[in-house]
């Protein structure tokens, strides 16, 4: 009966062990989780509100940021620290555009899959683009298409033309160089 009696004390104490911890467990000391003091849930080893928040451009990786490289450079491939990407839906980095999913999902002159667009100043040989001056004006040397502007192509551009009705033909009144041919003197 002694031995039982043994058996079922110790039993107990190492319930009551596991269940309320010891000092040499700082996960269950104090009958909490996560150590801390009294009440033991304030986190490990401190007080609610002890924690230094992550301070961006530090150069040191913390919690809430996945790159740090110590810069406010937005050019780089770290901005606000977190990795730039093409489709996050933040334009930043060298990015001409970022519209996020919708990325390659419409024309032109929306946001392409690379995130780049016509209109956005950098020329895309892989998208065709003759030109790219990164405006909407039409009446340069570049259309809003991102195509080269020439005499014929129906818009009037600013310098150079004074005339240009969609094609080339002399003699309707608008030569094939774009110059008015009913102004004769």
């Amino acid at each position: 009966m002694g031995a039982v009696r043994t058996l079922i004390g110790t039993a107990l104490v190492m319930a009551l062990v596991v269940a309320c911890g010891s000092e040499d467990d700082p996960v269950h000391a104090n009958g909490g989780s996560g150590g801390g003091g009294t009440g033991g849930s304030a986190g490990s080893g401190g007080s609610a509100g002890s924690e230094t928040p992550p301070e961006c451009g530090n150069g040191k990786v913390e919690v809430g940021e996945s790159c740090d490289d110590g810069n406010q450079d937005p050019s780089d491939d770290c901005d606000e620290c977190r990795h730039v990407q093409c489709g996050d839906g933040v334009r930043n980095g060298l990015e001409g555009c970022d519209d996020g999913p919708l990325n390659g999902t419409g024309g032109p002159r929306d946001c392409r899959a690379d995130c780049t667009r016509c209109g956005d100043g950098i020329i895309d040989p892989s998208a065709f683009e003759e030109c790219d001056d990164g405006d909407d004006d039409d009446h340069d040397g570049c259309l809003n298409s991102c195509v080269q502007a020439t005499c014929g192509d129906g818009i009037v551009r600013a310098e150079g033309e004074q005339c240009d009705d969609g094609n080339t033909d002399d003699g309707d009144g608008c030569s094939a160089i774009c110059m008015d041919e009913g102004a004769a003197g």
